[in-house]
């Protein structure tokens, strides 16, 4: 039994009265617009004529609106009728070129695809991106760096921002970044002029070179030498350490956790990053063996310390409230559970915060302050560099590089607790 279709109603909406159903060809919903008024109900009726009339489907009468009649076939699988002296569309033709068209379609994916993968190896075995689409100019490629640091460290993008306008006044905004290929000796010339200090040179070179390379500019990194690392130094300013008593003014001015994180530093000579990673598990009776914790990594290879009874009685009354010694603190975003730091970089801002913040000491304190207290402290009371540079997990010539102007011979970090 024939199914009996119902004539279409009109929908009233914001835009006008409009019809809106599933088109029986292409079972697509479809929205037709009517007007308003007398129009509306004229379009209505029409548009029934062709819905209600099966043999119509296909091809509407032209007698009917003309916008109905196009918004109709517009949703129709079937060519419009031949205009007049125009050859009618073979059927078998039709399916014949749609056929094709799909393998085409085809085709083209599947060399899309070989092309992607192809581009993929030669970033991998070229160490660089391959640029696809047009080259951008050298202000647009330094925007698109500026917008990347956007949400990092306020201090770091801001470096990189000016680093990087430096370099765009030199070569001009408006250059195309393929016009720098083979100007290698171009931009060595201009860092050589900068007037910066070794570092300083090494972290334009950085950043420039990144900026061209992940544009997909091809560039020959050897003739853009780094500075040597003894040049670095030679310019790097010397470290800074308080003596005992200075260390202890600091541990009573600090807050209570910052205060017990500056404790652990001088007494065992911990890495800021260090500090937030231990826990129960790391402390074996009196030795503490440093280890990874989650997604808090170590700058080098585990250690294990014999750490002084003072300190160790602080970690044990830490450890009593939470298996992380150094958890991240309640806040207005974590009222309930005390857990791991986010990341290193966001503890040692509030660290270096907390320490700036204490007045009357004769330079500026930063998170590796406390670090550099514990050496300088250990080597003035006559233990070896070796002994030094075991329990700080530097090298010897670490040592000797940064406190020169102190050696001597046996290293026990009992002396340093406050």
């Amino acid at each position: 039994m024939a199914r009996i279709r119902k004539p279409l109603k009109p929908i009233y909406q914001v835009g006008g009265i409009c019809a809106l159903f599933v088109h029986p060809i292409s079972r697509k919903t479809v929205r037709i617009p009517l007007g308003s008024g007398s129009i509306a109900d004229t379009r209505l009726a029409e548009l029934n004529t062709v819905w209600l009339d099966p043999d119509a489907w296909r091809l509407p009468p032209k007698s009917i609106d003309p916008d109905v009649r196009s918004h109709w076939l517009k949703h129709c699988d079937t060519p419009e009728e031949a205009a007049p002296g125009e050859k009618e569309a073979n059927p078998a033709e039709v399916a014949l070129l749609r056929s094709e068209n799909a393998l085409l379609r085809d085709e083209l994916t599947q060399t899309h695809a070989e092309l992607i993968s192809v581009k993929k190896q030669l970033e991998q075995s070229t160490g660089r991106k391959i640029r696809v689409g047009p080259w951008p100019s050298l202000a647009v490629a330094c925007g698109d760096w500026k917008e990347k640091y956007k949400g990092r460290d306020k201090h770091h993008a801001k470096n990189v921002g000016w680093m990087l306008d430096a370099f765009v006044d030199k070569f001009k905004g408006d250059t195309r970044i393929d016009r720098l290929e083979g100007q290698e000796k171009e931009i060595e010339s201009w860092l050589r002029g900068l007037g910066a200090k070794a570092g300083g040179r090494q972290q334009y070179r950085r950043y420039v070179l990144k900026m061209l390379t992940e544009s997909g500019l091809s560039i020959d990194r050897k003739l853009i030498p780094a500075p040597k690392k003894h040049e670095v130094r030679r310019d790097r300013k010397p470290i800074e350490w308080l003596d005992i008593g200075e260390a202890r003014i600091v541990a009573k001015a600090l807050p209570e956790y910052f205060s017990d994180c500056w404790r652990v530093q001088v007494g065992i000579g911990l890495r800021p990053d260090e500090l937030i990673t231990l826990k129960k598990s790391d402390l074996k009776g009196n030795m503490l063996t440093l280890s990874p914790l989650k997604h808090l990594t170590l700058k080098t290879g585990t250690r294990t310390i014999s750490v002084p009874e003072k300190i160790l009685e602080l970690i044990k009354t830490r450890l009593k409230s939470c298996p992380v010694v150094f958890p991240q603190p309640f806040s207005r975003y974590n009222k309930t559970n005390l857990k791991p730091w986010t990341s290193e970089r966001y503890f040692d801002t509030k660290y270096r915060n907390a320490l700036q913040a204490v007045g009357g000491m004769p330079f500026k304190l930063d998170c590796r302050t406390g670090r550099r207290t514990c050496g300088s402290i250990l080597l003035r009371e006559g233990h070896s560099v070796e002994e030094v540079a075991a329990l700080l997990g530097d090298t010897i010539e670490t040592i000797k590089e940064h406190y020169a102007a102190i050696l001597p011979a046996e290293v026990d970090p009992r002396g340093t607790s406050i």
